[in-house]
């Protein structure tokens, strides 16, 4: 059996006094509500195909993301105007089921007004179930992308670091096994 999902949304979110960090004199961070609105508008489409165990799942998120109080930068940073993804997965008979999922990240804008790259993010399962136990083999970043591989994200001097804000993966690639017994 052969099936079709569509799925469009528009979305508009506000929140009207979000934290903002205020940065002082001594060098200390502080809270404080902003005096204007941050507000996400944009669209989201999805769409799922499923036949005879194969479901193949393709998405896009396009949004604008805005903070209101800041004329200088208005643009909300490590917020990615465009992301998409997909997912392909099968089922092998009763017991096995695998797939892959892939993602990508468009560029984000950065506190200071530079951008970052746009990367891929790609991860792998394997499943299998019996009668008592579910055994499932998980793989993530599989391309190995790293934003410390592409700009320093500690910065000197090292007795007193600066971070960076991180807006990528750090850890690299990631296995894990997970096993459900039931009875």
């Amino acid at each position: 059996r052969f099936a079709v999902t569509f799925n469009q949304q528009f979305f508009r979110t506000q929140f009207q006094r979000p934290l903002i960090e205020k940065s002082l004199a001594n060098g200390d961070v502080a809270w404080q509500s902003a005096d204007k609105p941050t507000t996400t508008t944009g669209l989201d489409h999805y769409l799922r195909l499923t036949f005879e165990g194969t479901e193949l799942y393709l998405g896009y998120t396009y949004q604008l993301a805005k903070q209101t109080f800041n004329t200088a930068q208005p643009w909300l940073p490590l917020t990615p105007r465009h992301r998409a993804a997909g997912v392909l997965a099968h089922d092998f008979g009763a017991h096995f089921r695998a797939g892959i999922e892939a993602a990508w990240t468009g560029q984000q804008l950065r506190d200071d007004g530079s951008q970052t790259i746009p990367y891929w993010f790609v991860a792998s399962m394997a499943g299998y179930r019996a009668r008592h136990v579910d055994v499932v083999l998980n793989c993530e970043n599989l391309l190995d992308f790293r934003q410390n591989r592409h700009e320093e994200v500690v910065l000197p001097p090292f007795s007193n670091p600066v971070f960076v804000r991180l807006w990528a993966p750090v850890d690299g690639r990631a296995v894990n096994v997970a096993v459900v017994w039931r009875w």
